[in-house]
C-alpha cells in the first residue's frame, strides 16, 4: 500500500467535494488528507491510500467523469504530514 496525493481542479459547485470523497468510499479506500481551496475554481488536495499503479489509474478514471471536474494532477511528492 502506499499513498497517493491527487490534486483534482473543478468547478465552484455545492456538491463537488462530497460527489469525489463519495468515489472514494465507494471503492472502498481510505481516505488519508483532504484540503480543499476556493477562488476562481475549487481545488482539491485528495490523500488516499492505494494498493497499486493499476488502482490509483481506476480511481482517477472514475474521477475525472464526475461533474464539474476540470483536471486532475499527480503531485510529485506527499508532502502530506
Amino acid at each position: 500500500l502506499f499513498n497517493a496525493h491527487l490534486i483534482i481542479f473543478g468547478e465552484k459547485l455545492e456538491n463537488l467535494v462530497m460527489n469525489v470523497t463519495k468515489i472514494v468510499f465507494n471503492e472502498k479506500l481510505s481516505l488519508t488528507g483532504l484540503s480543499v481551496l476556493e477562488g476562481k475554481e475549487k481545488i482539491i488536495h485528495l490523500y488516499v491510500e492505494v494498493k497499486d499503479i493499476d488502482q490509483l489509474q481506476d480511481l482517477i478514471n472514475k474521477l475525472s467523469v464526475v461533474k464539474g471536474v476540470i483536471d486532475i494532477k499527480r503531485a510529485k511528492e506527499n508532502k502530506w504530514k
